[in-house]
């Protein structure tokens, strides 16, 4: 099969896409990715990438378009989405291959779904979306304050959705979120979760006792992560408990973080790392007792960080709604309230560190579901299953 991907992040870029493309090439498919020049998370175009525009990793053809690169402020970024849709369809243009089938991979905004659909309606290709952004939801920030901006993106999210063959979600949320919102078929669209990097199962990352009960949380770091929730529970936790919490990670919300944890004189209590490749991530992982995890109020994703969370083998404790809140109780790899509830995230958080006994077997649970669900040779079969079903 030859498959088209459209997707505004790529390798460099740290995204899970990275794994599945050159795994779809191992079993003997032939990919090609029409991406943007990388620059996410730093905001500049990274170095020695400005003129490519065309190369080849790990057996994946890479097609770059030249963008704005997303800066530091809202403006700018708003000229980052346009400029990729606007390149990716230039670009498009111009390639003559034939292809069996096209994906659009469409995380934040949905607009970068919009040259995918152009493609396949002009070569009449079926496109299948991987739906890992809850919008018209998560395209808030376009219309803050702008009632009419915000009508037209959600306008456009149910346009661009129903304009799709085949929607594939992260999470089963979804489905009834894209149903009602979007006005999308339940029987157009499927439930495929993420997977996450098959090695770190081989690591060691059992961490030392040293007498304090330390927390991290790893990733991106955006205002719809919800790390507001684990500041304040901090500061209700910090009255007669012994911990610290690892900030593993770079984004938009840094800056408003870190001073959220000064203004709330908490800064003895956070230790921030920065981001780091996933490569020297179980160095990192060994640093922490347990994990957390939080979204704000209303996102139903199921954040990709939960399945890598799983391969720690350590316990998590979460504040969020929707399939990833139902995960984590489910499957008894910790335990999670609901988004924005920081009493009940202080109070699991209290209990592990007084009791760390009674969460010992959470993390081999969450390491059973991950190896049932969540590998990425589980994930490469349900995708192409759905694309050969699709063709």
């Amino acid at each position: 099969m030859n498959i088209l991907f459209f997707s505004q992040y790529y390798h460099p870029e740290q995204f899970l896409i990275n794994d599945i493309t050159p795994e779809i090439v191992k079993r003997g498919h032939k990919v090609t990715v029409v991406t943007g020049l990388p620059n996410y998370p730093s905001g500049v175009i990274e170095k020695g990438y400005k003129k490519i525009r065309h190369e080849n990793v790990n057996g994946v053809d890479i097609i770059r378009c030249p963008i704005v690169p997303r800066g530091k402020n809202k403006i700018q970024l708003f000229i980052n989405y346009f400029s990729f849709m606007f390149s990716a369809i230039r670009e498009s243009k111009r390639i003559n291959d034939d292809y069996d089938i096209v994906v659009s991979y469409q995380l934040t905004p949905i607009f970068q779904v919009y040259p995918a659909i152009r493609f396949a309606k002009r070569k009449n290709l079926k496109l299948l979306m991987y739906n890992l952004d809850l919008a018209p939801m998560s395209g808030s920030k376009f219309g803050e304050n702008k009632a009419f901006l915000f009508s037209l993106y959600a306008k456009f999210s149910k346009w661009a959705m129903n304009n799709c063959d085949r929607i594939a979600v992260t999470s089963e949320s979804f489905i009834e979120y894209n149903n009602r919102v979007n006005s999308v078929p339940p029987e157009k669209m499927i439930y495929l979760p993420q997977h996450a990097p098959d090695f770190l199962l081989n690591s060691e990352m059992q961490s030392e006792d040293n007498g304090i009960a330390d927390f991290m949380f790893a990733g991106n770091i955006a205002g719809g992560t919800g790390l507001d929730t684990i500041v304040e529970a901090a500061a209700k936790l910090r009255e007669d408990s012994v911990f610290r919490i690892h900030i593993v990670g770079d984004g938009s919300y840094l800056p408003a973080l870190k001073e959220k944890v000064l203004s709330l004189g908490l800064s003895d209590y956070f230790i921030f790392h920065g981001r780091y490749p996933a490569a020297e991530m179980p160095e990192k992982y060994k640093l922490a007792d347990a994990l957390l995890i939080t979204l704000r109020e209303g996102q139903i994703t199921v954040p990709a960080k939960l399945q890598t969370y799983m391969t720690t083998g350590k316990p998590v404790f979460g504040a969020m709604d929707g399939s990833g809140k139902d995960i984590i109780n489910k499957t008894g790899c910790g335990i999670c309230a609901d988004a924005g509830d920081s009493d009940s995230l202080c109070r699991n958080m209290k209990d592990f560190i007084n009791n760390p006994d009674a969460y010992k077997n959470c993390g081999e649970k969450g390491l059973v579901y991950f190896k049932q669900n969540f590998t990425l040779g589980i994930f490469i079969d349900r995708f192409m299953k759905i694309l050969s079903e699709m063709k």
